[in-house]
């Protein structure tokens, strides 16, 4: 078995340890959301009916919720950085194979043209997040501030549609939020987590 051989056999390993980490974020997201979404309503619901020592029980929905957002805000950021490491990998491993936007082909890909589609499409997407020599633009996850800072700004300017309002043409807008206050999905996640843990923890001096 020659190199380039053995580079398609680590590609599609590569590949699908990516895939892999892909749905397992994905999942981890959807899944706390759901649980914090069930404990708020639950909260709201315990809030408007008659039920025994409501006050314990609203205390206690509280803190479940401040503990589940906490830990969905923590477990996302860990499987963010696994997430981050395997498209590097995949990435690295392209590159070995001299594998172009042209042939977009990995070990299997080659069954129908949709596969390769698909293919063409994966590696451009890990490239866009990645300078020439294989360094992050952006770590995994940002801090806590600048993860506020990035959505905050992000709001000023989609709120600051007019450009001169800003001092800036759209394009340069755009391209200064691309390259200082670009939000992913995850991010996103992270901020939606520690809006619900503030929005818990406020409710415990409600009752």
């Amino acid at each position: 078995m020659d190199e380039d051989e053995k580079l398609l056999k680590l590609l599609e390993i590569f590949n699908n340890r990516f895939v892999s980490f892909h749905n397992s974020l994905w999942e981890s997201e959807k899944q706390f959301t759901w649980w914090i979404l069930v404990i708020f309503g639950s909260i709201i619901l315990a809030f408007n009916v008659m039920v025994p020592q409501k006050t314990i029980l609203l205390f206690l929905l509280s803190l479940l919720g401040i503990s589940v957002s906490l830990f969905g805000y923590f477990t996302i950021r860990k499987a963010g950085i696994y997430f981050v490491e395997s498209k590097e990998t995949y990435r690295l491993t392209v590159n070995a194979l001299n594998i172009t936007e042209d042939q977009g082909i990995i070990p299997g890909s080659g069954k129908d043209d949709a596969t390769k589609k698909h293919a063409s499409m994966q590696e451009r997407n890990l490239n866009e997040n990645y300078t020439k020599n294989g360094e992050y633009e952006e770590e995994a996850n940002k801090s806590f501030f600048k993860l506020i800072d990035s959505f905050l700004m992000n709001i000023y300017f989609s709120l600051m549609t007019i450009p001169s309002m800003t001092g800036l043409s759209k394009k340069q807008r755009d391209n200064q939020i691309k390259r200082e206050y670009n939000l992913h999905i995850r991010d996103y996640f992270q901020i939606l987590y520690l809006i619900f843990a503030f929005v818990f923890f406020m409710l415990i001096f409600v009752y």
